[in-house]
């Protein structure tokens, strides 16, 4: 992995800091999934918290293994951040081309972007 792709990869990763550990988060989602009654959808503070607990796997990923080893968590977490990204141009208006959101590397910036601001009103 080259230095920018490094750089793309890992960027924003700092508004993880203070998130709860991977494992606790984990049994949140499932918590969640369990506890939600049919046809309710979880809304989108679940399926940010999801995707960004994705993001923080591929991060483990990528940097504890080979890049072939890892490929499959940041194939989820592009995936799951490409669905966060679809959610929000339809129900919040977010224009993709003009965020410039391209690749997957740019969909999961714009979910730690997203995390840090849902973080940051958690505790105010």
């Amino acid at each position: 992995m080259d230095h920018e792709t490094r750089t793309t990869e890992t960027a924003g990763v700092d508004v993880y800091a203070d998130a709860p550990r991977i494992v606790d988060e984990m049994c949140w989602v499932a918590a969640q999934c369990a506890d939600r009654r049919l046809g309710v959808t979880l809304g989108r503070a679940f399926l940010l918290r999801k995707t960004a607990l994705i993001d923080r796997i591929a991060l483990f990923e990528t940097a504890t293994y080979a890049p072939d080893v890892a490929a499959r968590a940041v194939r989820a977490a592009e995936e799951s951040a490409l669905a966060l990204v679809e959610y929000d141009a339809e129900h919040r208006g977010l224009s993709r081309r003009a965020l410039e959101l391209v690749t997957g590397a740019d969909c999961r910036t714009y979910v730690r972007e997203q995390y840090g601001e849902w973080s940051r009103a958690q505790r105010s």
